[in-house]
């Protein structure tokens, strides 16, 4: 439950972000570059807290990982602007893209193999079919269909968790997917509703 209540303070706390810039500046603005380095973070604290969940850790965190790495805008930290320009040359960028599609179609797989027996599995295969159709998509399609993934994802592991007594309970997977569907969601305020 520590782990639920951590995503909810900090989906507000971006809640909060975006509506000060609004109030401030008159945009959502949501905290777009921090959001990879809030995954991997939260990731981490998930991890510590939900020691039953250290089992999926290794698909979870690589997923959070590569979210990070895919990322030109997080590199400008460390490296200059030039040598960002030959990474993308390189295709180095697109490289961690497809090893992060991997890593989430397989945590979707590997989750659809566990649990294909549970009455609301067809929302682990909504989440998978709405991932690869966001694939062909740019835009405002891609947004919300990666959304509709990971919000199926979320409702399908809160609904399992309910269901589950309460010594066998884990919210590291329900977690980590609210976590996912409200950085999309701020995604897609930020960028929709500014136009």
């Amino acid at each position: 439950m520590k782990s639920l209540r951590t995503v909810y303070l900090t989906g507000l706390t971006i809640l909060f972000y975006g509506l000060y810039n609004f109030m401030q500046y008159h945009l959502f603005i949501f905290p777009l570059p921090a959001n990879d380095f809030i995954v991997l973070g939260i990731f981490l604290y998930l991890i510590l807290v939900e020691k039953a969940a250290r089992r999926d850790a290794l698909f979870f965190g690589a997923y959070a990982l590569l979210l990070l790495l895919q990322n030109p805008y997080n590199y400008e930290l460390f490296i200059t602007h030039e040598q960002i320009e030959f990474l993308v040359q390189k295709y180095f960028f697109e490289i961690f893209q497809v090893l992060t599609i991997a890593a989430f179609l397989a945590i979707v797989v590997r989750t659809y193999l566990r649990k294909r027996e549970h009455r609301l599995s067809y929302l682990i295969v909504l989440a998978f079919g709405s991932y690869v159709c966001s694939l062909f998509f740019y835009d405002l399609w891609h947004n919300m269909l990666q959304l509709l993934a990971f919000g199926s994802l979320f409702a399908f592991h809160s609904i399992d968790t309910h269901q589950k007594p309460e010594t066998e309970k884990v919210f590291f997977h329900q977690a980590f997917w609210l976590l996912l569907t409200i950085i999309r969601l701020s995604f897609v305020c930020t960028v929709y509703l500014n136009e």
